[in-house]
C-alpha cells in the first residue's frame, strides 16, 4: 500500500464570515475534513507549525543559558565526572558501554556521549548544555505534532497537543536541568521511532520494521525509561491506526472528524508478534536498570517502603501528577516521600482514577481518544510511579515528560468536539488556546528562573514542600561555596534533624568543621561512614583529620578503608603510602606509590615520593638508583625546577645513583631555591644532605 499524508481543511462555506489571523487555530481544531492538497502547499504548513512549536519552546527556554550547573547529579554527570570531562575518546567510549551504571546512575551509554561531546566542543561550560537540551525539547514538540498528525490526519488538534507539550510548566525540569539530557534524548528517539512505526503499519514489510527496533535501541540506550512503549503502540493499533481486525469505528458523534490513516488490519496474535522484539529489548533494558539500581543501593528494600505503602503512593502520585498537569503549582524540582500517606488521600487518590477510568471505558467506542490519552498517560508512568522504590523521591516532574502527552491528546480532542455545538465556536477554541499557551508560558519561565543556580533552585523547593532535608542539603552546599558557613550549618543541622542517618550531611558537616573543630568532624566523618559503609570519601577525610592530629595508626587504617572503597582515586594512594612510609613500611608504601602513579601518571608529588622512598629507603633490595633518578627527573621537569623539595629529591637520587658530583650540585640548587622562597629548615636541611653527597654518601632514612 503506497503511503498517503492525510491533512485537513476548514469546510466553512464561502458565503460565511471568516476569521483572520491566529483564529483559524480554532476552526481547524474542529471543523476539518480529508483532503488531498499539493505537496508542497501540504509541506509548508507542517513546516510552519513545526518552526512556530520549536521558536515557541526556543523562546521561553532561552534564558537557561545563562544558567549554572546545579549541585544535585550535575557533579556526578558532568561538572565531576573526569570520564566525560575528558570528551569523546576511545576510554570514554569504552566507559560509557562497558560500566553497568556509571557514575551514580543506569546503563545509558547515549547519554555519556552526548555529555562528552557536550565537553568536547564546549568545554565545561554550562550554557551550551543547557542550550542543547531546549534544542531537543523543541524537536520532542514537532515530532509530537508530526506523530499525531501522520496517526489522525487532525491537523490543528495534534498542533494543540504539541503546543502543550512544549509550553507545560511539568517540563522545566527534563528541559532546563543538564543531567535530564537523558530524558529529552530518549523521548526524541522513542517519538522518531514512533513516526517509523506508523510508516511501517501502513505498508508492514521487514525494512521498514527494522528502523522501529533500531530507534526503539537507541532510545532505551540514552534512558531506560519508556520500557512501556511496546505497550503504547498496541494500543496504538486500535486508536487511531485501526490495524486491530477487532477495532471497530467509533460511532458517529457529533464532534469534529478527520479521516485517520488506512492501515492494513492484523489479528491480535499478528499485532502482538511484531511486540516480541520491541518487548525483549524493554526486558533487558529493565534487568540491566534494576541490577545498576542494586549496585548503587539506590533501590536496597525499597528504602523501607512495603509494597502496600508504595501502591499507596504510586495512587496518589497518578493523582497528584493530574492535578499539577491540569494546574501547575507548588512545583519542585524533588518531592520527598512521607513515608505513609493519610487516608483521606489514597481513598480519594483511588476513587478519582478508578472514576476516570470507568469513564473513558464506557465512552472507549464512542470516544476512543479518551482510553488512548489515560493508557498513554497512565502506562509510560509505570514504569517510574514508585512500586519498585528507587531514590527518596515521591514522584518527580521530570518522569510526566512523555506521559503529558497522553492527557493533552484527552484535553485536545475532547475540547474540540464539546465547542462544535457551540457558537463562534473558532473563536472560542482559538482564545482558549491562546489563553492556555500563554498561562503555560508565563508560569513555564517563572519556574525556569528557580533553575538558575542552586540556592534558588533548592530554597524554592523548601518553601513548596515539607520535611525536604535533601533540599536542605543541597542549600547548605550552596552556601558553603560562596564562604557562608553559618548558613551552611543552620542547613545541614536541620537535614539531619529530619533525616539523622544521612550520610552525606554527615560528611558535607565533617568538612565544614574539619580544621575549626577536629574532633566533632571526626564524629560526623564516622557517622558518615557508618549509614553508608560504601563511601569511601569519609573515610579519606576522617584519615586525613587523624593524620593532622598525629593518630598515624588511626589514620592509616582509614586511609586503607577509603582505599579499598575507591581504589582509583589517586590521592588516597599517594596519602595511604605517605603514611605508611612515616611507620617504616617502606614495601607496603612503594606499592601504593606505584598504584597512584598508574591512576595519574604525571603527578609530580607522587613521582617525587616514590623517588625519594628509591633513592633513601633502608632496605638494599627497594633502592633503585637509576629508577629514582628518572623519576625525580620528570618531577623536576613538570615542576619547572622551582620546588625545593623536588630539587632536593633528585640530589638525593644522583647520590644513590652514584652521581655525586650531580648530588652535590643539585643539593646547592635547592639551597638556593629554599633561600628565596624563605624555607630556612629546608636550607639547613639541604646543607647538611650536601655534605654527604660531597663525602661520596648517599642518605638513608632511619629505620622505624
Amino acid at each position: 500500500m503506497r503511503d498517503r499524508t492525510l491533512d485537513i481543511e476548514d469546510r466553512t462555506s464561502k458565503d460565511q464570515p471568516t476569521s483572520p489571523g491566529w483564529f483559524d487555530v480554532g476552526r481547524w481544531m474542529f471543523d476539518v475534513r480529508c483532503a488531498s492538497p499539493g505537496s508542497a502547499q501540504r509541506s509548508v504548513r507542517l513546516l510552519v507549525v513545526c518552526l512556530l512549536l520549536a521558536l515557541g519552546a526556543g523562546l521561553v527556554y532561552a534564558p537557561a543559558y545563562y544558567h549554572e550547573f546545579v549541585s544535585y547529579d550535575d557533579p556526578s554527570y558532568v561538572t565531576a565526572n573526569p570520564h566525560v570531562q575528558a570528551g569523546l575518546t576511545k576510554a570514554g567510549l569504552a566507559w560509557a558501554f562497558g560500566q553497568l551504571h556509571g557514575e551514580h546512575t543506569y546503563w545509558h551509554p547515549l547519554t555519556w556521549l552526548s555529555h562528552m561531546l557536550d565537553c568536547q566542543w564546549f568545554g565545561l561550560k554550562p550554557g551550551p548544555p543547557h542550550l542543547v537540551n531546549a534544542m531537543l525539547h523543541a524537536l520532542n514538540a514537532a515530532l509530537v505534532f508530526l506523530l499525531l498528525q501522520r496517526m489522525t490526519g487532525a491537523f490543528w488538534r495534534s498542533a494543540a497537543v504539541a503546543a502543550l507539550f512544549a509550553l507545560h510548566p511539568l517540563q522545566v525540569d527534563t528541559v532546563a536541568w543538564v543531567t535530564e539530557r537523558k530524558n529529552v534524548l530518549t523521548t526524541f528517539f522513542a517519538l522518531l521511532g514512533m513516526l517509523a512505526y506508523v510508516r511501517y503499519a501502513r505498508a508492514p514489510r521487514l525494512s521498514r520494521y527494522w528502523p522501529v527496533v533500531l530507534l526503539f535501541a537507541l532510545a532505551l540506550m540514552a534512558k531506560p525509561a519508556l520500557v512501556a512503549l511496546p505497550g503504547l503502540l498496541l494500543v496504538l493499533d486500535f486508536w487511531p491506526l485501526r490495524r486491530a481486525a477487532c477495532a471497530q469505528r467509533p460511532a458517529p458523534s457529533p464532534g469534529p472528524t478527520a479521516t485517520e490513516p488506512s492501515c492494513p488490519t492484523r489479528t491480535i496474535g499478528q499485532l502482538l508478534g511484531e511486540k516480541i522484539p520491541l518487548a525483549a529489548l524493554a526486558l533487558v533494558a529493565s534487568w540491566l536498570t534494576l541490577r545498576a539500581h542494586q549496585g548503587l543501593g539506590m533501590a536496597q528494600g525499597g528504602h523501607g517502603l512495603t509494597f502496600g505503602l508504595r501502591l499507596e503512593n504510586a495512587a496518589v502520585s497518578y493523582a497528584r501528577y493530574l492535578g499539577k498537569a491540569l494546574w501547575p503549582h507548588d512545583l519542585a524540582v524533588l518531592y520527598p516521600h512521607p513515608g505513609k500517606w493519610p487516608e483521606a488521600a489514597v481513598t480519594g487518590s483511588v476513587l478519582l482514577l478508578l472514576a476516570v477510568t470507568a469513564l473513558v471505558a464506557w465512552q472507549t467506542r464512542r470516544r476512543p481518544y479518551l482510553a488512548v490519552g489515560w493508557v498513554w498517560f497512565l502506562g509510560v508512568l509505570a514504569p517510574a510511579i514508585g512500586l519498585v522504590q528507587v531514590g527518596v523521591q515521591a514522584m518527580a516532574d521530570r518522569f510526566a515528560y512523555v506521559a503529558l502527552a497522553g492527557l493533552f491528546i484527552m484535553v485536545s480532542w475532547g475540547f474540540a468536539e464539546l465547542a462544535n455545538r457551540w457558537p463562534r465556536r473558532e473563536w472560542v477554541c482559538g482564545l482558549t488556546l491562546l489563553g492556555a499557551l500563554t498561562a503555560c508560558g508565563g508560569v513555564t519561565s517563572r519556574q525556569l528562573t528557580y533553575w538558575r543556580d542552586s540556592l534558588a533552585l533548592f530554597e524554592h523547593a523548601l518553601q513548596v514542600t515539607r520535611n525536604n532535608y535533601l533540599a536542605h542539603y543541597h542549600v547548605a552546599l550552596a552556601w558553603l561555596r560562596v564562604g557562608r558557613a553559618a548558613e551552611a550549618k543552620a542547613h545541614l543541622l536541620e537535614a539531619l534533624q529530619l533525616k539523622p542517618d544521612f550520610a552525606p550531611a554527615h560528611y558535607s558537616l565533617g568538612t565544614l568543621l574539619d580544621l575549626s573543630q577536629p574532633q566533632e568532624a571526626i564524629e560526623h566523618y564516622k557517622a558518615a561512614a557508618r549509614f553508608n559503609p560504601g563511601w569511601g570519601l569519609p573515610c579519606k577525610a576522617l584519615g586525613g583529620v587523624l593524620a593532622r592530629l598525629g593518630r598515624v595508626e588511626e589514620a592509616t587504617a582509614s586511609y586503607a578503608s577509603a582505599a579499598r572503597l575507591a581504589p582509583d582515586d589517586p590521592e588516597t594512594q599517594l596519602q595511604l603510602g605517605v603514611l605508611l612510609a612515616s611507620q617504616g613500611r617502606f614495601a607496603e608504601a612503594a606499592a601504593h606509590y606505584r598504584e597512584a602513579l598508574r591512576l595519574r601518571p604525571d603527578w609530580p608529588e607522587t613521582l617525587n615520593n616514590l623517588a625519594w622512598l628509591l633513592a633513601t629507603a633502608p632496605p638494599a633490595e627497594l633502592r633503585d638508583g637509576a629508577e629514582a633518578v628518572r623519576l625525580a627527573e620528570r618531577a623536576c621537569a613538570l615542576t619547572r625546577r622551582r620546588r625545593t623539595v623536588m630539587v632536593g629529591t633528585l640530589a638525593a637520587a644522583y647520590a644513590e645513583a652514584g652521581r655525586f658530583d650531580d648530588a652535590a650540585q643539585t643539593a646547592q640548587e635547592a639551597i638556593t631555591l629554599a633561600q628565596a622562597a624563605g624555607e630556612h629548615e629546608l636550607a639547613e636541611r639541604n646543607r647538611a644532605l650536601r655534605q654527604l653527597y660531597l663525602e661520596h654518601r648517599p642518605f638513608r632514612e632511619e629505620t622505624r
